[in-house]
């Protein structure tokens, strides 16, 4: 079933990319980020968090800002940031037992998870609009946001983000496992 999910969410995201519209930056650049963000993805399917984390911070470097990356691929640039947040939530979820790792993102446990609350909420703030609707991410960046808040055992502020996203989720796009919810909500 995860197998499935991840095909699926492949497809999304490659999907969603391949269509991004040419703006300021010329094709061929746009062409170069679209094979990029499929690697990424590819490496996250095999648990390759640290490259895949590598990736999509040189992306997030060529474009300097998210206003920047908006001009260029509009509302699905929010798919870099889920993407980039996701991998340092699992960096930081592993770091301890990695020495690997540790030196990769030369800092600790909690600096990895504050940079996946930074990198999520870049993601959540790229809004939808009704011209363009591609930040499918939006609001399923608040669930990992409160996973990384409860890293970091900030237990109060996991309660607020997980109740926002149940208020703002949408049940078609933003599927989660509630079991998991529930027992996040009961720890917090």
């Amino acid at each position: 079933m995860e197998s499935m999910m991840m095909r699926i969410y492949s497809l999304l995201l490659i999907c969603g990319l391949s269509v991004m519209p040419v703006a300021a930056q010329g094709a061929a650049d746009i062409v170069a980020a679209d094979k990029e963000m499929v690697r990424a993805v590819a490496l996250m399917q095999k648990g390759d968090w640290v490259e895949a984390h590598r990736i999509l911070q040189e992306l997030e470097f060529q474009y300097r800002t998210v206003d920047k990356g908006v001009e260029v691929f509009g509302a699905r640039y929010g798919s870099l940031y889920y993407n980039k947040g996701l991998c340092e939530l699992k960096m930081a979820q592993s770091w301890v037992k990695n020495k690997a790792l540790m030196k990769a993102f030369k800092g600790n446990g909690p600096a990895i998870y504050k940079a996946a609350i930074t990198s999520l909420q870049k993601c959540y703030s790229i809004k939808n609009t009704d011209k363009d609707s591609g930040n499918i991410y939006r609001v399923k960046s608040l669930l990992l946001t409160g996973n990384a808040q409860q890293g970091l055992g900030e237990f109060e502020e996991a309660i607020l983000t997980y109740e926002k996203f149940l208020f703002e989720k949408d049940d078609i796009w933003d599927r989660f496992n509630l079991g998991d919810l529930s027992t996040n909500l009961a720890i917090c």
